[in-house]
């Protein structure tokens, strides 16, 4: 996920499709960075994306991605530059961005816990879930109140259930 330094720059890389994992997020989707001006040159890790998490049960149906589109617009993924402020704080800025994060999987996905690492940010005018099934028929879920996403911070935004599929074959 970091493809460069550019002085005490990190310049990251959030993909726009990331791998559904039950349970956790996909590899190298944590990204942590830590600065020192101590002479002991001790270090504080902090996380520099935010993560949303929803749960799946077992009347979600056969879902195998799912599309999540920032209604605003606003930043989910891309090419971001990961500097320090003067306290230390990681500040992450958008460079490229896209508004949309796709989530698959090779098969329908199992009940439980799954992860999705985004540009943290304010979301003013909510998101947009699109789950597709193994049939290629899709369902769509919006979460219209502003969410704010925090880095390092997971948050929680409920079971998909009682999704109703169209179309597909």
């Amino acid at each position: 996920v970091v493809n460069s330094w550019i002085g005490n720059t990190a310049i990251v890389n959030l993909p726009t499709e990331q791998k559904a994992v039950k349970g956790t997020f996909a590899d190298d989707l944590n990204v942590s960075t830590a600065a020192t001006t101590s002479a002991d040159m001790s270090l504080t890790f902090q996380n520099v994306l935010g993560h949303m998490k929803f749960s799946v049960d077992n009347v979600s149906g056969s879902i195998v991605s799912v599309e999540i589109k920032a209604n605003g617009g606003e930043s989910l993924t891309g090419t971001a530059s990961v500097s320090f402020d003067n306290a230390g704080k990681a500040v992450i800025t958008p460079l490229a961005q896209s508004s949309t994060i796709t989530l698959t999987s090779d098969k329908a996905l199992e009940p439980g816990d799954y992860y999705v690492a985004m540009i943290p940010g304010t979301y003013k005018s909510g998101l947009t879930l699109t789950f597709t099934d193994t049939n290629g028929a899709v369902a769509v879920k919006s979460v219209t109140d502003e969410l704010v996403l925090d880095a390092g911070v997971i948050q929680y935004i409920g079971t998909v259930s009682g999704l109703v599929f169209e179309g597909g074959s």
